[in-house]
């Protein structure tokens, strides 16, 4: 799911080109009706999978990091959980190259 279809058309035609099964679809997380749309989007091209739920636990998630990283800077706290403060914490090690 991303705003744009350029955004994932790529990484579905590879997926689809190995044999795998992948959906791309355009929604703009600030926008309810276009998530809701997306979402059944997904329910009907991909009946009985459980995708949908992990799709919108990553939309809120990573709508909820790009506004704590804008807004942050200002003294703004952005958290998709009320309790929680970081949104994820990856331990790597410190030669690890990216």
């Amino acid at each position: 799911m991303a705003r744009k279809p350029e955004s994932y058309a790529d990484i579905v035609s590879e997926i689809k080109q190995q044999g795998g099964e992948a959906l791309g679809v355009s929604a703009d997380a600030s926008d309810p009706a276009s998530v809701a749309s997306a979402m059944e989007s997904i329910k009907r091209e991909m009946p009985g999978r459980e995708l949908a739920a992990a799709v919108c636990k990553f939309a809120v998630r990573a709508l909820s990091q790009s506004l704590a990283r804008e807004f942050g800077p200002q003294g703004v706290h952005v958290a998709h959980h009320r309790s929680a403060f970081t949104h994820e914490l990856d331990l790597r090690p410190f030669v690890e190259k990216f």
